[in-house]
């Protein structure tokens, strides 16, 4: 946008290169209630004037209540993105995991043909996230990989072409066993990382997983203890490379990373 705007022989380049409209970020945090007026209008331009070069979208809709009148400009905005839904190729989304129920979402299902990528940062409030399904991804026939932060808050609910998945990000997991589990759904997953806090007694939970894809693991976790066990229990022939990091304590009580 600012290059079109130098002068006109600039506009006109920049109008002529698709590429440069195809990536689109949206932070809620720098707009204010009541202020979105433009944003219909601007996500419009970007949308046209990137024709259809696949897109490359950086969501954060943490702010905007799509039910509230003084966010309407930012419903409508987002209405706009939805009817080019099937041009999404990369979708970075940070929400409230109790706005994933809302209406719009839903407009998506079935209507991400080209989505490849996709990570989904929520705040994991919801009391029952490990209850609510939440499937808007599940019809991607294009998606081979996602990341979830925080790593729990979507582990049971959320349903995806699972046989397809080959790259899988945990962050901030309260679970390492949660996140290793994810090896029982994708069948092909070849890539994983999980960043663990985990400190709860699993036990009781801990099962053996195999995985004949999986050809690399990398895993930044606190608890050695649990994070022993797990890895213990699985079995992984495909292994190509392996990543293993975490925290120590030293007198101060100040952790410092290995």
């Amino acid at each position: 946008m600012t290059l079109s705007a130098v002068c006109g022989r600039w506009r006109e380049l920049a109008i002529a290169i698709p590429s440069l409209w195809a990536s689109i970020e949206i932070d809620s945090v720098r707009w204010n209630e009541g202020e979105c007026q433009l944003l219909p209008h601007l996500t419009q331009i970007f949308l046209e004037r990137s024709k259809s070069v696949p897109l490359k979208l950086e969501l954060n809709f943490l702010r905007f209540d799509f039910d509230a009148e003084e966010w309407e400009d930012a419903k409508r905005m987002f209405e706009v993105l939805i009817q080019y839904s099937h041009r999404w190729y990369s979708l970075k989304l940070c929400i409230l995991r109790t706005g994933l129920d809302h209406h719009l979402y839903q407009y998506l299902r079935g209507r991400l043909p080209m989505l490849k990528h996709e990570s989904v940062d929520n705040d994991g409030r919801d009391d029952n996230d490990e209850t609510t399904p939440w499937d808007i991804f599940e019809l991607c026939l294009s998606l081979t990989s996602f990341s979830l932060q925080p790593g729990d808050s979507l582990t049971k609910g959320i349903v995806l072409p699972w046989h397809q998945i080959t790259s899988a990000t945990f962050e901030y997991s309260y679970s390492v066993h949660n996140a290793f589990d994810i090896l029982s759904r994708c069948p092909n997953l070849e890539w994983l990382y999980v960043e663990t806090m985990d400190d709860e007694d699993e036990s009781d939970r801990v099962h053996h997983l195999h995985s004949s894809t999986l050809r690399h693991l990398s895993v930044h976790a606190i608890s050695h203890t649990r994070l022993s066990r797990s890895i213990g229990n699985m079995t992984l022939p495909q292994l190509a490379s392996v990543e293993i990091s975490g925290v120590r304590e030293r007198a101060s009580g100040i952790r410092h990373g290995m």
